[in-house]
């Protein structure tokens, strides 16, 4: 069907690609030093893939990449079990989480604020800034403190779904996974002890895109 309608052949990437083409689309349009690392998380429904690199003259270095199995709807199906979710559904979202990212090594030294991308992200962030509608232009190089992320996530917590539905920058189709996934992106800003969270409003995408053009 995709040769039929626009005359190309599909590719599936594999894991590596993925990492490099959303590390390269995460930090396009951010204000990083030069040969700075970064390390980029990206929470979807059924995982989280976490990518540690820098960009160079020479090309992009990836220290650390990895995807983990769980994500805002594999652990809201497999934990969340009231609405609104229970302090014992939330913490086992946790424990789960905290059990997935073990292995993921400290933050680079010179890389203070961790980058996250993707709609569990980009939905914290709209939703703290009450953002309507939802203009990727002002969530891209947000900077959230970690406090105000567990304060959007808590207050989102607290109401059933249907009042979570109408909470300003919220798309009501994630209203019944986004306490899971702010969760999981809590749990790794704790593990590594990170005071802030830098958004990114890019990913593979705008990676493949830089690529083919560069």
């Amino acid at each position: 069907m995709v040769r039929t309608l626009f005359g190309v052949d599909a590719r599936v990437i594999h894991g590596h690609e993925e990492a490099r083409l959303t590390f390269r689309g995460a930090v396009s349009g951010l204000s990083l030093g030069e040969h700075q690392s970064a390390a980029i998380f990206d929470v979807g429904g059924g995982s989280t893939e976490v990518v540690i690199g820098r960009l160079a003259p020479d090309g992009l270095h990836l220290d650390f990449a990895q995807s983990f199995d769980v994500g805002s709807v594999r652990l809201s199906e497999r934990f969340v079990r009231s609405d609104p979710p229970t302090d014992t559904d939330r913490l086992a979202v946790v424990q789960a989480a905290q059990r997935a990212f073990e292995t993921v090594p400290p933050l680079p030294a010179t890389s203070a604020i961790p980058i996250g991308v993707a709609g569990t992200v980009t939905t914290l962030a709209a939703v703290s800034l009450a953002l309507v509608p939802f203009d990727g232009s002002v969530v891209h190089d947000y900077v959230m403190p970690t406090d105000e992320v567990r304060r959007v996530v808590e207050d989102l917590a607290s109401v059933p779904i249907d009042e979570r539905k109408r909470r300003p920058g919220l798309d009501p189709l994630r209203a019944d996974v986004i306490v899971a996934g702010g969760c999981v992106v809590l749990t790794l800003l704790e593990h590594w002890g990170a005071g802030r969270l830098r958004v990114s409003d890019r990913g593979v995408r705008w990676g493949l895109a830089e690529e083919l053009s560069g």
